[in-house]
């Protein structure tokens, strides 16, 4: 039998790996902002800045940018869903529902409101500079009035704060189910066939009933993509279940075991979302509907297989003791809040510059994490402190 101090030692290890793939995945988010001004793809509207790809689009461009955005954006977003999940359950038991309606609004809700209310406008700025400035209300009053208030990257905090009251308020109705969410896969295949399933059954139901990837909005700052709702309400789900019982058992290293392997098939299945996005020469044009369902289906197993592989790798080789990853992990949140407005006016600066898009694209990447960090550290030092 193990020792007490074995086991805590395991068990501490085992939520540090979690707390270091949370850090990766921010880091994901940065490179993936700061990326977005330099793919192929970008474009700038003159006319309307809220219609252009991003707020800043450089000419210059560099297409291997294309594929991290276009990778990150198949599992970056559905895997922070599923790792927000997987403490939900044991807070509720610890603190109550009350208590941990209290503390998602806190934490989730109070910055929402920062990042809507401030940030978002600040980094949306370069944009609308390098515009033609209609006469009228001036920007801030634009922004939040007539040119639709976008939230940025804080979609994701209100968006997780709705599905964490649903469950909480499922949680208040039927109380002696609160018991009955844990999930613990008796193997490999069931937990990466479970996960095949809820992933392609949401995205599947979108493809068919929304079709294009549009954005939705309730009102002012909170929108969100309508096509991956059910996507990520359900790894969210996932993670609920999984983290509702013993996680060393739900996530445990022999579940795990074949992350490599699915590491490779969502690449390959990857690669086959992009022969289909691409229609190369040769192949059919596909109807509308099968066309959608087979990207989904595609998207949905590449964003899978690569979920349970950083998970397996997660579980492999992170999670040692570390002061500059400890630092990392305890600022991670307060980076994804404060690094947007750094991105867009690096961007905005290096606009003239003759500098390559790959140099222009790392220039932005490490000083919005940079700076984005040691904003959030000195943040620590603050009442602020207490909410990021």
């Amino acid at each position: 039998m193990r020792a007490p101090s074995a086991d805590r030692s395991e068990e501490l290890g085992r939520i540090r790996a979690i707390d270091d793939l949370r850090s990766a995945v921010i880091i994901l988010v940065v490179a993936h902002h700061a990326a977005l001004a330099y793919i192929p793809h970008a474009q700038r509207d003159p006319l309307d800045y809220m219609r252009s790809t991003a707020p800043v689009v450089d000419p210059l461009r560099w297409w291997p940018l294309d594929l991290l955005v276009s990778w990150n954006d198949q599992f970056f977003m559905a895997l922070l869903f599923l790792l927000s999940g997987l403490f939900v359950i044991p807070a509720i038991r610890r603190k109550g529902i009350g208590g941990f309606v209290r503390e998602r609004v806190q934490r989730l809700g109070l910055p929402f409101l920062l990042a809507a209310g401030l940030l978002s406008p600040l980094a949306f700025y370069p944009s609308w500079l390098q515009g033609p400035r209609p006469p009228g209300p001036a920007y801030w009053q634009r922004y939040f009035v007539l040119d639709g208030w976008s939230p940025g990257p804080a979609w994701f905090l209100w968006l997780l704060l709705a599905y964490s009251l649903l469950l909480a308020l499922a949680c208040a109705l039927a109380p002696a189910r609160l018991r009955r969410w844990a999930w613990r896969p008796r193997s490999a295949k069931e937990l990466l066939l479970t996960c095949l399933l809820a992933s392609g059954l949401a995205s599947g139901v979108m493809a068919v009933g929304v079709g294009a990837e549009t954005w939705f909005t309730l009102t002012g700052p909170f929108s969100a993509q309508t096509s991956r709702l059910l996507l990520y309400g359900a790894w969210f789900l996932v993670g609920v279940a999984l983290g509702a019982g013993d996680l060393e058992q739900s996530l445990a290293l022999e579940r795990l075991r074949p992350w490599r392997l699915w590491a490779l098939l969502g690449l390959l299945a990857y690669l086959l979302t992009l022969v289909q996005q691409a229609q190369p020469a040769g192949l059919a044009p596909l109807p509308p509907l099968p066309l959608r369902l087979g990207l989904a289906l595609s998207s949905a197993a590449g964003g899978t297989f690569t979920i349970l592989a950083a998970l397996g790798w997660a579980r492999h080789h992170l999670g040692a003791p570390s002061r500059l990853a400890d630092s990392l992990s305890r600022h991670s949140y307060a980076i994804f809040l404060l690094h947007y407005p750094l991105v867009t006016w690096i961007q905005f600066a290096l606009l003239g510059s003759p500098l390559p898009a790959p140099l222009k694209f790392l220039l932005s990447f490490s000083g919005a994490l940079s700076g984005s960090w040691l904003l959030a550290i000195a943040l620590r030092r603050t009442p602020a402190g207490q909410v990021i």
